[in-house]
């Protein structure tokens, strides 16, 4: 059987992800509408999710779906920051609070694998939506395989749409670098995530994340 390059299939999962941007000149950004409630994930999470989707853009025409973890990844890039971690609670019992990692010491010793931080990220969404939380022109769809192309074949939660996201070509090479090892392509979220991207990428990718307006909680 003849053997496939390695190196091939590291290029096709790089041109699958910078296929999924959308025509920049038919993107505008979206009006978000935030009620004024108390957020149980926390105020200055919910602060900096609505910091970072107000500057995605959207097109005016369907170019496919986006997964809930690409736009995770897009937003830990932008705001140099994870999801809350869950403090208390077990199997049955409710969680009695969020913490930020960067906020608390005892959520910083916390260590969640990427598939954990996607669920809260996920059921945080879920509860923005549910509660009046208006981050995007589209409804969560609650299942989609726009996954499954590189070989995650998980149904996953995403948007009917895929934006002009923040961070750019970052956010598609940081995400090639997670699903892709020098031992194939990854298929599942049990792995190490910290948003400190400069251990997933090549040193020719090296990136800087710290936009010039960074928000006042990079300091």
């Amino acid at each position: 059987m003849k053997h496939v390059p390695e190196e091939s299939t590291t290029d096709s999962l790089g041109e699958i992800f910078t296929n999924r941007k959308p025509n920049p000149l038919l993107c505008e950004p979206f009006r978000l509408e935030i009620p004024q409630i108390p957020c149980k994930f926390g105020d200055e999470f919910l602060s900096r999710v609505v910091s970072w989707a107000g500057m995605l853009e959207w097109p005016s025409v369907s170019t496919g779906h986006i997964s809930l973890l690409e736009l995770y990844i897009d937003f830990t890039l932008f705001t140099k920051s994870l999801c809350p971690v869950p403090i208390g609670g077990s199997k049955g019992t409710k969680v009695q609070k969020y913490l930020l990692k960067d906020k608390s010491n005892i959520a910083s010793t916390i260590v969640q694998p990427l598939a954990q931080q996607n669920v809260i990220w996920v059921r945080f969404l879920r509860w923005a939506e549910t509660n009046g939380c208006t981050l995007w022109p589209h409804p969560i769809l609650q299942r989609s395989n726009c996954l499954m192309d590189i070989v995650y074949s998980l149904w996953t939660p995403a948007l009917g749409t895929h934006p002009k996201l923040v961070m750019g070509d970052k956010t598609y090479k940081v995400l090639k670098s997670l699903f892709q090892t020098s031992s194939g392509k990854r298929r599942n979220l049990n792995i190490a995530y910290s948003g400190d991207v400069s251990s997933l990428l090549q040193p020719s990718e090296t990136l800087c994340v710290l936009p010039v307006d960074s928000p006042s909680w990079f300091v």
